[in-house]
């Protein structure tokens, strides 16, 4: 046990790495974005289960491709532009998921869309 409750570490943080063609990449964490883009892009990530749930019309497929193109550049952030083409459209979806877990189970991060409102003590 960590003799911390909360131990920071804004200049070097903790990031997930992943392979792609035998060469290590490092994933974003929360600490790197500004509130207001992490929430955008924690809301961002509801295209994806809408995606999956077959709401997305057909003539909205590009532009939904597009945003999850986006939502994984942002996560993917120094990963070269050529190497980040070749990544398929799962690819990319799986690396968004591996965020969205490493988001969920990080200690002290605010998820808006599983916020619940505080409740007074009975």
């Amino acid at each position: 046990m960590s003799d911390y409750l909360l131990e920071l570490n804004p200049t070097e943080p903790d990031r997930p790495a992943i392979k792609i063609d035998g060469e290590t990449y490092h994933m974003a964490v929360p600490d790197d974005f500004e509130y207001g883009q992490f929430v955008a892009l924690v809301k961002a990530g509801k295209i994806i289960q809408e995606y999956f749930a077959g709401d997305v019309a057909a003539k909205d497929m590009p532009a939904r491709e597009q945003q999850i193109d986006g939502l994984a550049r942002q996560v993917l952030h120094d990963v070269p532009e050529d190497v980040f083409t070749k990544l398929r459209a799962m690819h990319k979806l799986r690396l968004i998921n591996l965020f969205s877990v490493a988001v969920e189970t990080e200690a002290g991060t605010l998820r808006p869309d599983k916020a619940e409102p505080a409740t007074s003590p009975s």
